[in-house]
């Protein structure tokens, strides 16, 4: 069950979900893009590669190639940060 609760300055979204019907993940990457910051360097999403926005010489890179979960190649194992 999606819930949504809105105000003048803000939007939130929960998921309530039972362990026999699984989960569903709402899109939101157009609602908020994925973003962050280190340093003088934004990381952020767009169509589907990771890129880099370095603020002291203004030059836009991407990193990598964002492919969905259903696409992965053969013998790609499953990817974890540890």
């Amino acid at each position: 069950m999606l819930t949504k609760f809105e105000t003048k300055s803000n939007r939130v979204k929960g998921l309530s979900f039972h362990p026999k019907r699984g989960m569903i993940v709402p899109k939101l990457e157009r609602e908020r893009p994925a973003c962050a910051t280190h340093g003088n360097v934004l990381y952020y999403v767009k169509d589907r590669y990771l890129r880099t926005y370095d603020f002291a010489t203004q030059r836009d890179n991407p990193l990598m190639s964002i492919c969905r979960a259903g696409n992965a190649g053969a013998n790609q194992g499953p990817k974890t940060l540890a």
